[in-house]
């Protein structure tokens, strides 16, 4: 059969399969040979003349039963082929075997030879066969494919048989590699190792992935970028071009445009300035492009983009000038520049750092607008700790290639004044300090070996996933990564949940009312506005993700209106919180279990004498982190012109990290997102989802 009939699910074809495993090994049939007679691929054996003998091997992708004559296409690395079993030209038996007890899916060998069918078809008229692997699970119905994106990614492996216009993303990510490398080596550059694990990690403004030394006692860190610092000591140390191209790490946000691991280059070239790079870069990347994809204009998004050089210049401040329309010189201060982005309709999202306020400006304004490839010059000094000052001051000499309104790569001249790196560090310190988790971490070591004196010297990072996404017309790292990070799954493919007793976490005991008289029952201890907002935000957080994770929602709901319900009684002495919850419920007929998770959104709080008491449940993680999240997303939404209509995760994740921000809201409690099995940004998309669905009962439209 050519695919699974619909009568079979996947287990059941498994089953068949099997047997067909054991009836093959009953004749004598090794059904997974170590060995394989292959003298052509399948692309070689295309260019054979007609009658030469062929033994080829690969997958079969197709099969058509007609009698005494079967069709079939093997595939292998190099294409497809189409091979003809014929009845009298092989033994009967293997004949009959190939037709009842090998299927689409299996990988086999043939010999015999090329011939022509009267359609025109290069095939080969099998004499003899071998099953070199048997399938016991079957390929995805060949119309319908594997559509799924999750399950593309989980299992690449199905994805690249199927689908092979994402295996050519692959090898042309292969081929930006190798091409960069031979580049750089026909530059005179020599390819560095430095260090993965970092005592200190620097050279980005990124969080970090920490781990611990067990040997040293010692905590590191996973590099965030591909060893700037280091590779500026082996300037000092007398190597004028270095290169290094591997795996960095930074532990923050998912999206199309970023993975918590990537691949990346970064070069060091002595007596050199940020001019030179750029010549540099207008022979690299169209050399690189042209090799890995065979030409130099590609299609993104519907726009045709150009690569080759040379690249328009522009400064960020003219360019930030020419699309917002605001001087960034003549704002000084964070409050005159935000006041100003508001009037021009940008979102100055609460930040309080005027080179972040400006990074935004540009975000929002300029960036997004520069498709072909463009050139952006001198960035603010607050956003560039390791470019040397340009003759501005203000500025920096460096420079971003931008593509499609994405960074394609940053390039400094960079900073070999030990006085002025020490001061750039301290401020990025005191940043820290703050609460700013992006700032760079200061290393002493690092201007130790500047004081020794570093040439002039120009560097460059270029992200190798965003470039192969681009060059390919991806729309997401995942696409041009062999394999994604992705959440674990159960075997009947359930999200993980690393909790414990979980048993009562949706099945607590039936609800003794309904939601309008559970309602009445807030409004009877409760009357003021932002109470009884905060109750209806977090009941549809909680459906939210009872829902998601195919909880009672009722019941989940519930728990979310119900849970501040003494509030108003104790708001005066909140030590008082809590104690008089147990009873309001009880009268009101709820079970004990019901209004014990009510009470364990108190534990660690100096109310109710639930100080020293932790959360267990998943149901008691899940109460916890959606109360504590409505203050931040309601907070988020009311700075924002139309509220929380345009209210991205990007933007709330910012304001995430500004622990000023929403002081009030527990960062670490609404991290217990984790406890369900989600990761903080699904989390904080659900919890804007669920809000924009009551808006206009919560006063956010």
């Amino acid at each position: 059969m050519d695919s699974i009939s619909p009568e079979l699910n996947i287990n059941d074809e498994r089953a068949i399969r099997l047997k067909k495993l054991e009836e093959l090994r009953e004749v004598g049939i090794n059904p997974y040979p170590a060995r394989v007679k292959r003298e052509h691929t399948l692309k070689q054996a295309l260019t054979k003349n007609e009658s030469e003998s062929i033994a080829s091997a690969g997958r079969i992708m197709t099969k058509r039963d007609m009698g005494k004559l079967t069709f079939c296409h093997l595939q292998d690395n190099s294409g497809q082929m189409q091979v003809a079993f014929k009845q009298g030209e092989i033994d009967e038996t293997d004949y009959k075997l190939f037709i009842k007890k090998i299927d689409i899916g299996d990988i086999i060998s043939v010999e015999g030879e090329k011939f022509t069918t009267h359609k025109g078809e290069p095939s080969v008229l099998v004499k003899k066969w071998t099953l070199l692997a048997k399938s016991l699970l079957p390929l995805p119905d060949k119309f319908h494919g594997l559509q799924d994106e999750e399950a593309r990614y989980r299992k690449r492996y199905i994805d690249f048989l199927v689908n092979p216009e994402e295996k050519e993303k692959i090898l042309a990510r292969g081929r930006i590699l190798r091409y960069m490398r031979e580049f750089m080596f026909s530059k005179d550059f020599v390819e560095v190792e430095t260090p993965v694990l970092e005592t200190i990690a620097s050279g980005a403004m990124a969080k970090t992935f920490d781990t611990h030394l067990n040997a040293y006692n010692l905590p590191v860190h996973l590099r965030i970028c591909m060893g700037e610092l280091w590779q500026k000591r082996l300037l000092v140390g007398g190597f004028e071009r270095t290169f290094e191209m591997g795996r960095a790490f930074r532990n923050e946000g998912v999206d199309h445009q970023h993975n918590p691991e990537f691949t990346m280059i970064e070069y060091y070239w002595a007596y050199a300035d940020y001019e030179d790079n750029m010549k540099m870069h207008e022979e690299l990347i169209p050399f690189v492009v042209e090799k890995s994809v065979g030409k130099l204009e590609v299609e993104v998004d519907n726009q045709k983009i150009n690569f080759a050089g040379p690249y328009k210049r522009i400064s960020f401040h003219d360019a930030v000038l020419e699309h917002s329309g605001i001087d960034i010189n003549n704002f000084t201060d964070v409050e005159t520049l935000a006041k100003e982005m508001k009037t021009k309709g940008y979102d100055p999202e609460d930040i309080t750092e005027r080179g972040k306020l400006i990074d935004e400006l540009y975000k929002q304004s300029t960036r997004p607008k520069l498709i072909q490839p463009t050139f952006v010059l001198n960035y603010p000094i607050e956003l560039k700790p390791l470019a040397k000052k340009a003759e501005d001051p203000r500025y920096t000499e460096m420079f971003q290639l931008i593509v499609n309104g994405f960074e394609l790569s940053n390039s400094y001249t960079e900073l070999n004044d030990p006085v002025d790196q020490r001061a750039r560090f301290e401020e990025q310190v005191k940043n820290k300090d703050e609460g700013d988790e992006e700032a760079m971490n200061n290393d002493w070591d690092y201007v130790e070996a500047l004081e020794h004196g570093m040439p002039p010297a120009t560097g460059t990072g270029i992200g190798i996933d965003r470039f192969a996404a681009l060059i390919t017309g991806s729309h997401t790292l995942r696409e041009v990564t062999l394999f994604p990070l992705m959440k674990p799954v159960e075997q009947n493919n359930q999200p993980m949940i690393n909790i414990t007793n979980q048993k009562n976490d949706g099945g607590l005991s039936p609800l003794p009312m309904n939601r309008g008289e559970a309602w009445q029952l807030v409004q009877k201890y409760n009357n003021k506005e932002a109470n009884l907002n905060h109750y209806q935000e977090s009941e549809a957080i909680m459906k939210k993700l009872a829902e998601k994770l195919g909880q009672d929602v009722e019941t989940w709901g519930m728990l979310g209106l119900l849970h501040d319900i003494d509030w108003e009684l104790t708001e005066n002495d909140t030590t008082q919180h809590l104690t008089k919850a147990p009873e309001l419920l009880k009268e009101a007929g709820f079970a004990d279990d019901f209004i014990n998770v009510v009470v364990s959104h108190g534990y660690g709080f100096n109310c109710a004498n639930l100080q020293d008491k932790t959360r267990t449940k998943m149901i008691e993680h899940a109460l916890a982190c959606a109360e504590t999240t409505t203050g931040l997303v309601y907070a988020a939404a009311r700075m924002r012109p139309d509220k929380i209509a345009s209210l991205e995760l990007s933007s709330l994740k910012k304001k995430f990290k500004d622990k000023k921000f929403a002081a009030g809201c527990n960062r670490d409690i609404i991290m217990e997102c984790e406890k369900l099995g989600l990761s903080l940004d699904e989390f904080l998309q659900l919890a804007i989802e669920a809000l924009k669905k009551i808006a206009p009962q919560i006063g956010l439209v």
